[in-house]
């Protein structure tokens, strides 16, 4: 088995393993995880030794070590204990172990963010330098199995009734489930994303002219991935559903509209009028109307917005805001923010926090950027902004349902991140920054049939 096969091995063991390790937020099932990132760190290195001016143009691989670094120093400068400062009553910490460097609290949470970050960097370089269109097209693939399965274990768990993963593992705080996601959200956001990417490939198979049996099986995919959105209870994800399907629909039909036949816009409104039944009966039967009931239970508050999100969500920004403005530049650590809360809050206030949940502002950038300061959160920022690079080319890309649905899907797990945490997630981040690099080298280039088996990276960026 060649380095290109044992590379794309090692990205779907990971990004399966995760995926079934309750979605990589449980620290101690951490080691195979660590296990595999190393493995494909070699592979890595392997590659640079082989193609090292390749590599060593990439930015992501500047951008990814210096971040890397940064989240090592802040783990290995771990310290400070709480007190309390008896003359004025407030708190504070005391200094770590080198002062003046990137620092915190907590080593234990602090190297979750190493654990987070460094496979994703690694993967993001061999995507970008070692496979094949080939060989991506089966990643892709690999993923899709893997979400299926993950969707199916999901829906029969809710169907049974099970309140503990695997049905014997207690989840604290948890009130439900969705397939291996402790949190309802986290797995809402995976499989919206999921839904919108299956609608893009069925757009690109009709364009394409793929047999009846590849359009039946997608067409299953996108069934399941949106009824497992549904059942996940998240109404932001339930929202995205209905929202991604008619984008969906508005996309196909800006792509098909100057050929369009009477046949065409017949079968758009027999298939606008399906999509409609299903979610109507999507919300009337998951989980025996409980997503309606998730709503309806919530009715009470939803006429004024701006007060209802600033009693349960938006209250968490200003101590965010309070750290940044302390700790500019490399913020206060990884989980940092649910430590330094004491610091800003009086005991009234406290106890407000500790009642909803304090371990995160809910809302991603924010607290990314209190935790790792504007150092990190622009390292965070440049990174983005390097694989968004292909993107501009997509008015020129010739098949683009595939690309236009997943920047769809992968917006709308962006303004999820304003007002809640997926990407506090590894699934979710992981996925998300995989579709967003994988698809524009595989509906951005083409190849001659002899060049196929060339890295993909090069042109598409």
């Amino acid at each position: 088995m060649d380095q290109e096969k044992i590379t794309a091995w090692n990205i779907v063991l990971l990004l399966v393993y995760t995926g079934w390790a309750r979605s990589g937020v449980y620290a101690p099932w951490h080691g195979p995880l660590w296990v595999l990132s190393g493995t494909l760190f070699l592979l890595c290195v392997g590659y640079a030794f082989r193609s090292p001016r390749t590599l060593f143009r990439d930015p992501v691989l500047y951008i990814g070590f210096l971040l890397l670094v940064l989240l090592l120093i802040q783990w290995l400068n771990t310290g400070g204990t709480l007190f309390m400062n008896i003359f004025n009553g407030h708190y504070g910490y005391t200094p770590p172990r080198w002062p003046g460097l990137p620092f915190s609290i907590d080593a234990p949470l602090s190297i979750q963010q190493l654990a987070w970050f460094a496979p994703m960097g690694f993967m993001l370089l061999a995507v970008r330098h070692i496979l094949s269109i080939g060989t991506l097209k089966w990643v892709l693939n690999a993923v899709l199995l893997n979400a299926a399965a993950m969707a199916v274990f999901g829906l029969v768990q809710s169907g049974l009734g099970w309140t503990r993963l695997f049905g014997f593992i207690p989840i604290e705080g948890s009130p439900h489930l969705i397939s291996t996601f402790d949190y309802p959200n986290h797995g809402g956001a995976f499989f919206y994303l999921l839904f919108a990417l299956s609608i893009g490939l069925l757009i690109d198979a009709l364009e394409k002219h793929k047999s009846a049996k590849k359009n039946t099986v997608i067409v299953a995919l996108i069934v399941l991935f949106g009824i497992t959105a549904l059942a996940s209870l998240s109404r932001y994800a339930v929202l995205a559903v209905l929202g991604i399907s008619l984008a969906g629909l508005l996309c196909w039909t800006a792509l098909k509209f100057r050929h369009f036949s009477t046949g065409n816009w017949v079968n758009l409104a027999i298939f606008s009028g399906l999509i409609s039944v299903l979610f109507v009966l999507g919300l009337l039967n998951v989980g025996q109307g409980a997503v309606l009931r998730e709503f309806k239970n919530k009715s009470e508050v939803k006429p004024n917005w701006a007060t209802y999100y600033q009693e349960n969500r938006g209250f968490q920004l200003q101590p965010a805001f309070e750290m940044v403005a302390d700790y500019p530049w490399f913020g206060v650590g990884g989980w940092g923010y649910r430590r330094y809360l004491r610091v800003y809050l009086s005991d009234a206030e406290y106890e407000k926090y500790a009642s909803v949940g304090r371990a995160n502002v809910h809302c991603d950038p924010v607290q990314f950027l209190a935790e790792h300061g504007f150092v990190g959160f622009g390292l965070m920022t440049a990174g983005l902004i390097s694989l968004l690079a292909p993107w501009r080319k997509l008015p020129r890309w010739r098949f683009r349902g595939l690309a236009l649905m997943t920047l769809v899907g992968a917006s709308a797990v962006f303004l999820h991140s304003l007002i809640d945490l997926p990407f506090r997630c590894p699934t979710v981040l992981w996925h998300w920054l995989l579709l967003l690099t994988m698809v524009p080298m595989l509906a951005g280039r083409r190849f001659k049939s002899n060049r196929d088996k060339e890295p993909v990276c090069g042109d598409a960026i």
